[in-house]
């Protein structure tokens, strides 16, 4: 009967209403208290605690980068030799068994321009080559690409002016690619090759290099070359590798001498140069137990002399002073190629740029052959001592003797080029 009043009566169903409305709000009210509050209590906390940690993430982020660049900024200005020399590597340990046993892989560098690097790297080539029959790699490290322009002008291969040796310090492709990738140099040298270099090589090597430096990598900058030189596939290719490098310790010469058993310097027959030679020599002996312990120089070769026939009083001081210089600062001896310089005035340097000096005339053909039989007579008598060392080495720690380099001494150049140190 009371409902019924209520709902006869606008004023009533007006009551009941807001009644129902104020049940419902107490309701609602009670619901979201208990159940949807904590809910939205935990919502905001997670959003809190998200919040947090991405600004933890990006003070982290903020810390590295800064950090990062404050060793970028550091070993940018130290010495060349010194951003090399930052971090530690467990590479060259690894290494230096497979260089041991490695074919020749000859670095022709200077620290110092204009000595006649390129021509010489590439009139060695063709030593190697034509006279005797080896299979030569020739490796462009050089971002302005001259030896590449030279041998393929000379060869009568077309200059395609594609880099294929950034791909040796970005580690992009399979060590199977090199050989099937190497431009043959036929019909000039029917055995030999180049990997050729032109200016874009230059940005690689500053991409690499910072990426290393800024740890945007696994790779190990100093060390990429060696996974293709070294492989077998590489070794068995080729029986002798020469790589021309540019006046600089740029990310490609040193990658060049941590793969190398040899590096050749080139260098004028004045007091600069041979101040330029004592100081890339003692740069050397520093960077050598962390980078390259295998390393040998193979020799001071004399470029640009004043005359074909004798040298000058200067120039034989200069020889001199090197010798008596040199070998404190590698603390060993260093070989120097007196009696087989090369001369300034010579179809050597007519021919640069354009043609293989050596296949040239008869003079500088006899010129090429003195300072190349030199060279190989180094080079197979560094080969026997080397490994005379390994086998004492093997002797004074008991075991079994090692195997002998699969290209030692004889086995290399089986004739032999002199006989200054006896062999046949």
């Amino acid at each position: 009967m009371a409902m019924g009043f209520f709902l006869a009566n606008p004023v009533g169903i007006f009551v009941l209403l807001l009644a129902t409305l104020a049940a419902g709000a107490v309701i609602g009210a009670l619901w979201d208290a208990v159940l949807l509050a904590p809910a939205r209590r935990r919502r905001a906390q997670a959003r809190v605690t998200e919040a947090e940690q991405s600004e933890q993430r990006h003070m982290a982020e903020k810390d590295d980068l800064m950090a990062r660049i404050g060793r970028l900024r550091s070993a940018m200005s130290s010495e060349d030799k010194e951003i090399w020399l930052r971090y530690e590597s467990t590479q060259a340990p690894v290494l230096a068994p497979r260089i041991a046993q490695s074919i020749p892989i000859i670095t022709m560098a200077n620290l110092k321009g204009g000595v006649g690097k390129t021509t010489l790297c590439a009139n060695l080539a063709a030593y190697f080559d034509v006279k005797w029959h080896k299979r030569v790699l020739l490796i462009d490290l050089d971002y302005q690409g001259s030896l590449s322009a030279l041998t393929l002008n000379a060869s009568g291969n077309l200059i395609a002016e594609e880099t294929l040796t950034h791909h040796l310090i970005k580690g992009d492709k399979e060590p199977q690619w090199l050989p099937y990738a190497a431009q043959s140099l036929a019909p000039v040298l029917n055995h030999s090759a180049i990997l050729p270099s032109f200016y874009d090589f230059a940005t690689v090597e500053s991409q690499v290099m910072l990426s290393w430096l800024l740890g945007d990598t696994h790779m190990d900058a100093r060390f990429a070359m060696a996974r293709y030189l070294l492989h077998p596939s590489v070794q068995s290719s080729y029986d002798l590798i020469l790589m021309d490098c540019p006046p600089r310790l740029t990310t490609g010469v040193i990658n060049a001498l941590t793969c190398s058993t040899h590096v050749l310097i080139p260098t004028k027959l004045d007091r600069m140069s041979s101040q330029a030679v004592t100081t890339f020599v003692r740069q050397l002996r520093e960077m050598r137990p962390l980078l390259f312990p295998e390393l040998e120089i193979l020799g001071i070769i004399g470029t640009m002399v004043d005359n074909s026939v004798s040298l000058t009083p200067n120039e034989r001081g200069i020889w001199a002073d090197m010798s008596a210089d040199l070998p404190p600062q590698w603390r060993g001896p260093v070989h120097l190629y007196e009696g087989a310089e090369i001369p300034q005035k010579s179809a050597v340097a007519a021919a640069s740029g354009s043609a293989f000096a050596y296949l040239q005339d008869k003079a500088t053909r006899e010129l090429i052959e003195r300072l190349g039989d030199a060279i190989v007579d180094q080079l197979d008598y560094s080969l026997e001592q080397r490994a005379k060392a390994q086998a004492a080495r093997a002797a004074s720690a008991d075991v079994p003797k090692a195997e002998p380099p699969r290209k030692g001494p004889l086995q290399l150049f089986p004739h032999g080029a002199g006989a200054r140190h006896g062999q046949s």
